[in-house]
């Protein structure tokens, strides 16, 4: 069974970069990826390709994605091109965009047209089409317009053809093309871009007043702080407060320009309005308060949701964030050793790393110890152990669960051939 990506980092973070060699060089294509990435890092990609390529021979398309990525960033796009090329023959998935890149990036324009053409009607190959290509708008345009009356508008033929109008520089055109596609699909987004990328602020302000809403009052309050009229976009955006969205733009917007009391007043209402959702905009309300030095209101927000049961994970850790960045870490470790949950991976994981970086990593261990390992998944509890330093029995629990015979048997096959 393969490692996963989170235990391989873990393994090369603690210096166990020569055992994720040594299961990467017995097929664990999750070690190749971690063993891949950390020589591109030191300028090995040569190595790293060596690593890859084994897999990608063998059809394994990520790793034929990444060895092109690899292959192209080193001005080796004709070997990438081959790569791909004969992945697409041996009847590998998804090789249409990443083939249509390798091409745009030779100015094989004409190539990618006659390749994807065939599958407009399907949203990768479409995207890849208009936005690879220049000089076929004329078609693009003609086969987009076929697809409107027969194609899921969810998959927006309607957004590309109206990006390949633009291109032409027939805006009232696209425009047009949006308003119709609101009829079908409530996705002001697009339209609003686009009147936005063209400075119509009055259709704009139109769009707002009509079917827009929040959405358009948000792009054109970005458009308005992008020219300096920034009482205007605030202007703009607070008849929608109501929604936790737009508070959290608006006080985002007011920070950026040195207001971060009005940003805080802006916040404060949004956590009991959210209600069950309230913790994303709560971190944010509580960096706030405590960059201004106002630590125990920003306990006192956490503290106020503390009701909210299905919270109180996400709430407790919101609270010792808090008391951290104010230099309280003591208090912070008190607080989550009281928790009930404190034998749950999250809370245990976050209490640990606060002790070591407390320099007290004996306390940290046997917080990690006493954790709940039956509900742990595999790589959780490996990741755990390693920490501890436990090697071979993290390594151990991915052979625990049986293995699929036929599966083994062409993993054999695969490696008595490449190694």
């Amino acid at each position: 069974m393969e490692l996963g990506a989170g235990v391989v980092a873990v393994l090369i973070e603690h210096g166990h970069q020569d055992e994720v060699r040594r299961r990467a060089d017995a097929g664990d294509f999750a070690c190749a990826q971690g063993l891949a990435a950390v020589l591109v890092a030191h300028g090995r990609w040569e190595a790293a390709a060596d690593v890859l390529r084994p897999f990608a021979d063998a059809g394994r398309w990520a790793a034929v994605d990444a060895l092109a990525g690899i292959l192209v960033a080193h001005d080796r796009t004709d070997e990438a091109l081959t790569l791909v090329r004969r992945h697409a023959a041996a009847g590998g998935p998804d090789t249409g965009p990443l083939l249509a890149e390798l091409l745009a990036r030779q100015g094989r324009t004409d190539e990618i047209v006659a390749m994807l053409r065939p599958h407009i009607a399907e949203t990768r190959y479409a995207e890849s089409l208009v936005r690879l290509t220049t000089g076929h708008d004329d078609e693009l345009a003609r086969l987009l317009r076929e697809q409107l009356g027969i194609a899921d508008p969810l998959w927006g033929p309607a957004v590309l053809l109206a990006t390949v109008l633009e291109r032409q520089g027939k805006v009232d055109e696209a425009v047009e093309v949006l308003r119709d596609r609101l009829e079908a699909v409530n996705d002001v987004a697009p339209l609003a871009d686009i009147l936005a990328r063209h400075d119509r602020e009055a259709q704009l302000r139109d769009l707002v007043a009509g079917a827009g809403g929040m959405v358009a009052a948000l792009r054109l309050a970005t458009w308005l702080e992008e020219r300096g009229r920034i009482d205007d976009a605030i202007e703009v955006t607070r008849p929608h407060l109501v929604e936790p969205g737009a508070a959290v733009f608006l006080a985002r917007l007011l920070t950026r320009h040195g207001r971060s009391d009005e940003a805080i007043d802006v916040l404060l209402p949004v956590p009991a309005m959210m209600g069950e959702h309230a913790v994303c905009a709560v971190g944010e309300l509580c960096d706030l308060l405590v960059g201004r030095g106002r630590v125990e209101e920003a306990l006192a927000v956490v503290d106020r949701l503390d009701a909210h049961d299905d919270m109180r994970v996400e709430l407790h850790l919101a609270r010792a964030a808090v008391l951290v960045r104010a230099g309280r870490v003591e208090p912070a470790i008190a607080g989550l050793r009281d928790l009930p949950e404190v034998r749950t991976w999250r809370v245990a994981s976050y209490l640990a790393d606060l002790l070591i970086e407390a320099g007290r990593p004996d306390e940290a261990g046997a917080v990690l110890d006493a954790v709940d390992r039956t509900v742990l998944w595999s790589g959780d509890l490996a990741t755990l152990l390693i920490r501890r330093g436990n090697i071979a029995e993290a390594l151990a629990l991915f052979q625990e669960q049986g293995e699929d015979p036929v599966k083994r048997d062409l993993d054999a096959a695969f490696w008595r051939r490449f190694r």
